[in-house]
C-alpha cells in the first residue's frame, strides 16, 4: 500500500512539471515571434540624417538635408528669428549634432541638428538661426529635403572698405629736363586675350562622409550635366567647396 501511495505521488509531481515545461514552451512560441517582427518593423521603418549642404541662389538661400530614406516633415516658427524643422522616424549620427554653416550663407546664421524622441520614436529637430525674418518653403525632392529662404528682399551686403581711408597722393614738382630726340615710335603692342571666365552662379556646398552616389547626384543637378558612375563607385567622401 505505502509503495502504491509512493508511486501515485512520483506520477503527480512528474506530470505536473510536464504540464509547466509545455505552459512555458506555448508562451515563448507564442510571443517570441511577435517580438521579433515588431523589432524588425521599427527597425525597418528608422532613418537616417546623412548630410546638410548650404547654397546661394539668385534671390534666395537654400538649406539641403540629405536623408536615407523619405520621412514626413513639418516645419514651424520658433522665436521671430527660428525655423524648427521636424522629421519623424530620423536618426541624427552623433558627429552631425552640432552647429553647422556658419559663414555659408549671408541671412542664415546656423542651422543646429537635434536628436529628440517623440512617442517612443526617433524624432530629428533642425533649427535654422535667422539675422532676419523672410519667407520659406518646405519642400521634398526624392531623398533631400530642401528648405528656401526668400532673401530678395533684403539689402545687398556692402563690400568691405577698410578701416582707413586711402593716403592722398603726393605730386613732387622736378626741374625741366633738356630737351632731348623724342623717341623711336614703336606699334602699339597687341592687347593680351582675355582668358574666358565662369559666368555661371557660384555654389557653396559642404559635405562630410556623405555617401558619394548622393554626391554626384547633387553635382549634375547644379550643374546640369550628366555624371555617370559605375557599380564599383561605393563608400563615403568629404569634401568643401565655397563659391565655386
Amino acid at each position: 500500500m505505502k509503495i502504491y501511495r509512493s508511486l501515485m505521488e512520483i506520477l503527480i509531481i512528474v506530470g505536473f512539471f510536464i504540464w509547466i515545461g509545455s505552459a512555458g514552451a506555448v508562451q515563448i512560441a507564442s510571443t517570441d515571434p511577435v517580438a521579433a517582427e515588431t523589432t524588425k518593423v521599427k527597425e525597418a521603418d528608422v532613418g537616417y540624417l546623412e548630410n546638410i549642404t548650404f547654397e546661394k541662389l539668385k534671390g534666395k538661400e537654400r538649406v539641403v538635408l540629405m536623408l536615407s530614406r523619405q520621412s514626413g516633415a513639418t516645419a514651424e516658427d520658433q522665436g521671430e528669428k527660428t525655423i524648427a524643422v521636424k522629421i519623424e522616424n530620423l536618426f541624427i549620427p552623433q558627429d552631425l549634432r552640432r552647429a553647422m554653416g556658419e559663414g555659408s550663407l549671408d541671412n542664415l546664421i546656423r542651422v543646429v541638428p537635434a536628436q529628440r524622441t517623440e512617442g517612443g520614436r526617433p524624432q530629428a529637430l533642425i533649427g535654422m538661426e535667422l539675422n532676419r525674418r523672410v519667407p520659406y518653403s518646405v519642400r521634398q525632392d526624392g531623398h533631400r529635403l530642401i528648405i528656401d529662404f526668400n532673401v530678395a528682399s533684403l539689402p545687398a551686403k556692402p563690400a568691405g572698405t577698410g578701416d582707413k581711408p586711402a593716403p592722398p597722393e603726393q605730386v613732387q614738382v622736378k626741374a625741366a629736363a633738356p630737351a632731348q630726340k623724342p623717341p623711336e615710335q614703336k606699334p602699339p603692342a597687341q592687347p593680351n586675350a582675355v582668358p574666358p571666365s565662369y559666368a555661371g552662379r557660384l555654389v557653396t556646398l559642404d559635405f562630410q562622409d556623405a555617401a558619394i552616389k548622393s554626391v554626384l547626384q547633387l553635382l549634375a543637378e547644379e550643374s546640369g550635366k550628366n555624371i555617370v558612375s559605375g557599380a564599383d563607385v561605393t563608400g563615403n567622401i568629404t569634401v568643401s567647396m565655397k563659391k565655386v
